[in-house]
């Protein structure tokens, strides 16, 4: 019994209405047979007509609500698009006629029907490709996907096709996440759905692991499907290109164009062998484009371009607009071969095609706005032509303004006036248009390089002003991307993480040489670890996060993104109201031009503030990657400086590079004390001269630019005299050493000082910045004392990371805070002060030398020295308790194995001398408040915090009575009590 023939007999209708119903139904039944026959042959167009009337007679015979109606609907929908005049209006009509089918079998099976769940998922793609309506295209597939799901196992298939659907519909919308969650969900469907092996089904799985960022496996699935596709029988030539195109744009994506390359010629070369009667222009194009851009195979560029042109010269005519478009490329072509009359010949003709088509549109005015850049570029690189490209730009921007309705397509063209920019001197207008087109896509990893360029090569005065600190943010920026899209490879044994970390090193030296120009060396080396971050060793080290940004690289982030959301927001204002579909003209295009003009000036305002707010006073101190190309840095002593002040050069940054390169790949291997080779050991001993070339510089610096200077505006006339032609020499010498030279009227100081100057504090401070390194708060000054002394011998290249390294500390979280602590040296300038105020203090005391003195002479004056420094930097602003930094380093250093001082014939006990500010020094650091005191007592082996602070006052009352001793020039004889006892073993036990 029918369905018709149940409704007839339940609603009581007449035996002649009934008859016609059911006859009706049975017209309905042969109509999707025939119309099912029919799509067997292909005739997509008689069987749309078989469907149309009987949909007619249906409604003609008053047909309701049934489900042969709901499915005649549906089929219907489907056939929106065949033999269509007015492709949206047929589109409509399909979205009514599903939801019209759908609600008759939500009325008829309930809300979860599996077939309305089919109907669902066909007007989703009617919603989404057919209208352009992704949003409710998205609501819709949702809908299918929950009663799919509602019907478990059995339709895993359903539901994994839907899925896809969904996430391709969420990629139109720009919802990427809401993409990546409907391809996870769809590849945990996978082991339920059994193996699949034909290359349409992987090569969809491919794609799904390539959204969700698995690129190695996105790689190894379309290889599969290559393989299904060319051993199908017949070899399935059509897939097997299609897939080879899919290799083509994923490998162009990560910017290793010649294997994208490779993969575009063999697909075209397959269709040009089995599908040569289809059009082939498209993909001739797409790999002339790349041979050209970026890998400079000209002559095979020329040969496709010329194929495309004469095939659409026979369709299109001579004077095309697709025939314009390939007139342009091989003027490209051209202009890379500096043939530039050849070039502006080509440039020209498709220009005057497009100028000839009368019928005004956007479109149009796009391909305007190529030509008119392409003409500017073209004169730009002739010096004598840059009015021309001046023109040109004119009228491009007049034509973008006209036509951007977001801000990617105003900002879009910013890029290619660079080099015009450039030309002319006007680094203002670089960094604006390189900032607005950053703001527009802050995604893209070159937007944040290219203006870190920029900024590295600022100068000012005609001469190189480095802004490395801005610079070194926006390369992290731009490094960050690059690494989030270099960690969707999961194997590290996979070719392609080889090949990408072959075409980042580029991208990664630029910022080790603008961090090696800054004096932050062992940063550059976290840098070149990052290309050398996996092992396979039995001992990896762990991975530095060196694009972590430090509290100064923070503040300035923060300040361009307020910069970035200003002009987001300003050119909202603007395009919010502008009509869509159409170029502005006249008045109004003039309108907007001065509204987009004026928020460029306010921008620009605004970034030479940024710029000149973070100007690195300190770059003269170190190497610069951006001197003339070719200029070798020699290495200058002091005999050969007239100025004592001078600023000499470290190693050429390429060269600590490359030794920190070879560290890198060493740091990865071995662990401290672990042997080294010649060349590691080389390395590592080139880097340790580059920064006590470092230490030279600065020293040089702060004393006779800084420290002098300063004490110099405090003395009397008669002081001014004594130090009037005083120098003060930084020699590279790894002997701890501070002394004046009277007679000579100069002072001399050695960057091992200096070094264990910054050394000591730098493991304070990693103390202070991690409770968890509390134990090792009395042991940081033997560690740094130890590191100092076998500096020209150790396998690492600073203090800190072998502290690090020491303390257990490896995993640190706030990556920041690490940079932070290791490039802090403002705690170092304090102590140093005090070592060259002491210094000065000679001279301006009237000192003789230490020749001319008796020993009890020489002591006093060094006593008086040190009173004279402390008193006269704290009147020009120094914090005096560094002088207690400067003075530990004497007393850690000025021993012998044997426990004997080193300077008893001219010092003071150097003990005596720490006296005065160990005590405060102490009780600052343990003030019964800061987390490590509270956690450190069980580290010192004491039952309670109570009983080490206890044993810190003894501490500190047998430092004031050995410091007592010192002072009239006997050895300590004083013993310590148990407790001290206690604590002083557990101090030389770390």
């Amino acid at each position: 019994m029918t369905s018709m023939l149940v409704l007839c007999l339940a609603s009581h209708m007449t035996p002649q209405v009934c008859a016609q119903a059911v006859e009706t139904e049975a017209n309905i039944d042969q109509a999707f047979v025939e119309a099912g026959n029919l799509i067997g042959q292909r005739n997509f167009v008689d069987a749309k007509r078989v469907l149309d009337k009987a949909l007619v007679d249906a409604r003609a015979a008053n047909v309701g609500h049934t489900a042969q109606m709901a499915r005649l609907l549906q089929w219907l929908s489907g056939f929106h698009n065949v033999d269509s005049s007015n492709s949206r209006r047929d589109a409509q009509l399909a979205i009514a006629q599903s939801d019209e089918a759908i609600s008759i079998r939500r009325e008829l099976f309930g809300p979860n029907d599996l077939a309305m769940a089919g109907a669902l998922r066909d007007k989703a793609l009617i919603e989404g490709w057919s209208l352009g309506d992704f949003e409710a295209s998205v609501t819709t597939f949702r809908q299918a996907v929950e009663i799919y799901r509602l019907h478990g196992d059995a339709q895993r298939s359903q539901l994994y096709s839907t899925l896809i659907s969904l996430g391709a519909a969420q990629s139109n919308l720009g919802d990427l996440a809401g993409e990546q969650r409907s391809s996870r969900e769809a590849l945990a469907l996978l082991p339920q759905l059994g193996h699949m092996t034909d290359a349409s089904s992987l090569r969809t799985i491919a794609r799904l692991h390539q959204v969700i960022g698995e690129i190695d496996q996105c790689v190894a699935y379309s290889v599969k499907a290559l393989d299904a596709a060319r051993s199908a029988k017949p070899p399935d030539h059509r897939a097997t290109a299609a897939i080879l195109d899919d290799l083509g744009s994923l490998y162009a994506s990560l910017s290793l164009d010649a294997r994208a390359a490779d993969y575009f010629r063999q697909a075209l070369q397959l269709r040009e062998r089995h599908f040569s009667t289809e059009p082939l222009d498209v993909y001739r194009i797409r790999l002339a484009d790349i041979l050209v851009s970026n890998l400079h195979q000209y002559d095979e560029a020329i040969a496709l371009y010329e194929k495309v042109r004469v095939a659409r010269i026979t369709v299109e005519g001579a004077k095309s607009l697709p025939v314009a478009e390939v007139l342009q490329a091989e003027g490209f072509v051209q202009l890379r071969l500096r043939n530039y009359p050849l070039a502006e010949s080509k440039y020209l003709e498709a220009l005057a095609i497009r100028d000839a088509i009368p019928q005004p549109s956007v479109a149009l005015d796009r391909a305007r706005l190529r030509s008119h850049l392409a003409l500017a570029q073209l004169y730009q690189e002739q010096p004598t032509q840059m009015s021309k490209a001046a023109a040109q730009y004119a009228i491009a921007e007049g034509l973008v303004q006209g036509i951007a309705r977001n801000l990617q397509e105003l900002t879009d063209w910013d890029d290619s006036r660079i080099g015009f920019y450039a030309n002319l001197g006007e680094q203002g207008q670089i960094l604006l248009h390189r900032f607005k087109f950053f703001a527009a896509r802050p995604d893209l990893s070159f937007a944040a390089t290219n203006l870190a360029s920029t900024l590295a090569y600022w100068q000012e005065n005609d001469k190189p002003s480095p802004r490395t600190a801005i610079a070194r943010l926006f390369y992290k920026l731009g490094l960050q991307r690059l690494e989030l899209q270099r960690s969707q490879v999961s194997d590290p044994n996979a070719p392609i993480l080889r090949e990408y970390d072959e075409h980042l090193k580029s991208t990664y030296s630029g910022m080790a040489d603008l961090l090696i120009a800054s004096g932050r060396i062992v940063e550059a080396e976290r840098i070149m670890m990052l290309l050398h971050n996996v092992s396979v060793t039995p001992k990896p080290r762990a991975q530095v996060n060196a694009l972590a940004l430090t509290d100064d690289e923070e503040e300035i982030h923060q300040q361009v993104l307020e910069l970035a959301a200003y002009y987001r927001n300003e050119v909202a204002k603007i395009q919010r109201d502008l009509p869509v579909g159409e170029s502005l003209r006249s008045d109004v295009l003039r309108s907007v031009q001065k509204r987009y003009a004026l928020i460029d000036r306010q921008l620009l305002t605004r970034l030479l503030a940024l710029v000149t707010r973070w100007h690195d006073d300190d770059y003269q101190l170190y190497a610069s990657p951006f001197q003339a190309a070719g200029a070798m840095a020699q290495q200058v002593t002091a005999a050969d400086i007239a100025d004592s002040g001078a600023i000499s050069m470290i190693p050429q940054p390429a060269d600590i590079r490359r030794a920190l390169d070879l560290l890198a790949q060493t740091r990865l291997t071995k662990s401290w004390g672990d042997p080294l080779n010649g060349d590691e050991l080389a390395a590592a001993r080139f880097v340790l001269g580059a920064y006590d070339q470092r230490w030279q510089n600065i020293g040089r610096y702060w004393a006779n630019r800084q420290i002098l200077p300063i004490l110099r505006s405090g003395m009397s006339e008669e002081q001014k005299h004594r130090v009037k032609n005083l120098r003060i020499r930084v020699q590279v010498n790894d002997a701890l050493l501070a002394k004046a030279n009277i007679a000579d009227g100069e002072i001399e100081i050695t960057t091992a000082l200096i070094r264990a100057l910054y050394d000591l504090v730098s493991a304070v401070n990693w103390v202070r910045e991690y409770d968890d390194l509390s134990k090792y708060i009395f042991s940081w000054s033997m560690v740094a004392a130890e590191r100092s002394r076998n500096r020209s011998s150790l396998t690492d290249t600073s203090l800190y990371f072998d502290f690090l390294d020491y303390a257990k500390a490896a995993k640190r979280p706030d990556r920041a805070k690490y940079i932070n602590v290791a490039n802090d040296i403002s705690e170092v300038y304090q102590a140093f002060a005090f070592m060259i105020g002491h210094e000065i203090c000679h001279f301006i005391l009237g000192h003789r030398p230490f020749g001319e003195n008796t020993a009890d002479v020489a002591r006093t004056n060094e006593a008086d020295a040190d009173k004279c420094a402390s008193e006269r930097l704290e009147a020009a602003g120094y914090d005096r308790d560094y002088a207690t930094i400067a003075l530990q380093v004497l007393m850690v250093n000025g021993f012998t194995k044997q426990g004997q001082f080193v300077w008893h014939a001219t010092h003071p006990h150097t003990m005596c001398r720490v006296a005065p500010y160990l005590k405060k020094m102490l009780m600052e650091e343990f003030d019964g408040t800061s987390a490590y005191e509270r956690g450190a007592y069980l580290s010192f082996g004491f039952s309670s915090s109570n009983e080490l602070a206890d044993a810190l006052k003894d501490m500190i009352a047998f430092f004031e009575a050995a410091g007592r001793e010192s002072c009239e020039n006997r050895e300590p004889s004083i013993e310590p009590n148990a407790r001290v006892g206690k604590l002083l073993k557990a101090i030389g036990n770390f």
